[in-house]
């Protein structure tokens, strides 16, 4: 009976030990994640989960040729051109995390490649299905895969304090603006920010395709109605304005009562009812 008492106490501290071993393990990865560098300065244009949920990454727009960082040391498990992303590269990290840099003017680390946190693998381009120079940043807990259900909010592992530094955006006025957008500054609520404005906080909301109340320094607003229409352009296909927004080419065919996917320059097509 003694021997077996002895046997459980030695089997209770062998998994408590490697429970130990474990939380460490695991509070090691959360102390890399927040050692994360930035990927990009600029200021962000667009966050996590907007477009209807679809949008899994966070835009950062910058100038052209604008240096392009890895976050954390890791391997580069892909680097390529791609329809969509336009010239990308993904990142393996230690910790198990996967991330994306899309629309990439060049391309600076190759496939199989080890790089360290801060060193530079890229520049701010607007390759791909892309509007304008920015990096669009991805982290995703585990593999990249096509559907994204790996993807979380880069807010997560980039703290505030960093995305702050991040942005350099002008503080000259109270709100900075840009056409018909602001940029959060440091200190701004969604209702600070529509009382300024005279708007109410849920157009706001409506206009950003934001499902809270939560914004983030140098977070790029839409102050007015965003655009439901898309003027075709020369070389654009219905694909690629579909990817382009999000959209299945099926529904942007029902809403403009198309026959087919077939389009022409300066065609004006809906994007929503």
């Amino acid at each position: 009976m003694r021997v077996l008492q002895y046997s459980f106490a030695l089997i209770f501290l062998l998994l408590s030990l490697l429970y130990s071993i474990e939380i460490k393990r695991i509070a090691a990865a959360e102390h890399k994640e927040n050692d994360w560098v930035l990927p990009v300065n600029g200021y962000i244009s667009d966050t996590f989960g907007t477009r209807a949920g679809k949008h899994k990454g966070i835009d950062i727009a910058a100038s052209k040729g604008e240096k392009v960082f890895s976050v954390s040391k890791g391997i580069v498990s892909k680097s390529y051109y791609s329809q969509t992303y336009g010239n990308v590269i993904f990142v393996m990290h230690e910790n198990g995390y996967e991330t994306v840099y899309a629309h990439l003017n060049e391309r600076l680390a190759r496939e199989g490649e080890k790089v360290s946190g801060g060193q530079v693998i890229g520049t701010v381009g607007n390759t791909g299905v892309s509007r304008g120079n920015h990096l669009h940043f991805e982290v995703h807990r585990g593999n990249w895969t096509p559907a994204k259900e790996h993807a979380i909010d880069p807010f997560i592992v980039l703290s505030e304090e960093k995305m702050q530094s991040a942005v350099t955006v002008s503080a000259h006025s109270d709100l900075q603006s840009v056409d018909s957008a602001v940029f959060v500054k440091k200190g701004d609520t969604l209702w600070s920010i529509s009382k300024k404005l005279g708007v109410g906080s849920e157009e706001l909301k409506s206009w950003n395709h934001l499902s809270h109340d939560r914004i983030y320094p140098g977070q790029k607003l839409l102050i007015s109605k965003p655009c439901v229409k898309h003027i075709v352009a020369r070389g654009e296909s219905l694909s690629s304005i579909a990817q382009h927004y999000e959209k299945s080419l099926s529904e942007l065919i029902e809403l403009n009562e198309l026959k087919d996917d077939k389009i022409f320059p300066d065609q004006i097509l809906l994007l929503e009812k």
